[in-house]
């Protein structure tokens, strides 16, 4: 049995083919719109809904990065472990033909984006901050300080979509060895890849950190179900 179809058959059944191609490229594109709106719908009819998002997305960074969470590394100048491991000032930069300004690059993973100091651990105030890139967490060390510097980023949003709203999405990709680097007040740090840890938030807070770069997201993409946490040592200088 052999099946003929003329030319009419063949442009109806491209014609509904297209059609369904379009329905499903346009189901992806306002996605993100049509998920903020269920989202504000559901805000105005329980307005204790966000609130108490809020209070547990802050309370779950706090339980992750905030102060004491980290183990910071301060040995006592004089000692054998200040004399054994010593934080570099940075390489100064060289403004010519450099982006200016404070900011990540992972080149294993092609991230790139702008450092963001953290004013305020409220929630409702880093989701703000984020949407302008990487954020350095309230009250964590800066670059060569000798401390942990902690850097978060979204994996995704449900906020609709800017720039920087899945720009840690390939973190898990990262490996031991690979390079971190951060351009910080005009000088650039250079770290090496040394742990990935995943865990939900009350696994992970009963963990040990440490790291002289802590970076984090949101695990898998999409959830917040979990979180990844990519610990990083300070390259010695040359």
């Amino acid at each position: 049995m052999t099946l003929s179809l003329n030319k009419k058959d063949i442009l109806k059944y491209v014609f509904i083919i297209s059609i369904f191609l379009l329905v499903i490229l346009f189901v992806f594109t306002v996605y993100d719109k049509i998920s903020v709106l269920v989202d504000r719908a559901e805000y105005f009819i329980f307005p204790g809904k966000k609130i108490a998002e809020y209070e547990k997305l802050t309370s779950e960074l706090i339980a992750l990065y905030g102060s004491g969470r980290i183990e910071y590394y301060q040995a006592e100048s004089g000692t054998d472990e200040s004399s054994a491991r010593a934080y570099p000032g940075g390489e100064v930069i060289s403004r010519e033909g450099v982006v200016s300004g404070n900011y990540i690059y992972i080149p294993s993973i092609n991230i790139s984006a702008p450092i963001v100091t953290g004013t305020s651990t409220d929630e409702k105030t880093i989701l703000t901050q984020l949407k302008n890139g990487a954020l350095m967490y309230p009250g964590s060390s800066l670059p060569g300080d000798g401390g942990s510097t902690v850097i978060i980023g979204h994996s995704s949003s449900n906020l609709p979509w800017q720039k920087y709203s899945s720009i840690f999405s390939s973190l898990p990709k990262l490996s031991k060895g690979d390079m971190v680097i951060i351009n910080y007040n005009g000088r650039k740090y250079s770290y090496i890849v040394d742990g990935k840890i995943i865990g939900s938030v009350s696994v992970l807070s009963g963990q040990s950190i440490k790291g002289d770069l802590v970076l984090g997201t949101c695990w898998p993409i999409g959830t917040d179900e979990q979180r990844i946490i990519i610990t990083a040592s300070l390259a010695p200088s040359t």
